[in-house]
């Protein structure tokens, strides 16, 4: 789960930003990088609170 969970995050800070660079408008390209980086890291914070065992 462990290893799962760390390609996950190394998945996110390769595609996003490359998502982001498709924007014509750079700033609006930023702002769509934050928000999604924000709502990855609510994601993941979720995940590891709640799916992985405790230790």
């Amino acid at each position: 789960m462990a290893s799962l969970l760390l390609l996950s995050i190394l998945a996110a800070t390769v595609l996003m930003p490359s998502l982001a660079a498709g924007e014509r408008n750079a700033e609006r390209g930023l702002k769509k990088l934050f928000v999604q980086m924000l709502a990855f890291s609510i994601f993941y914070w979720l995940v590891v609170m709640y799916f992985t065992p405790g230790v």
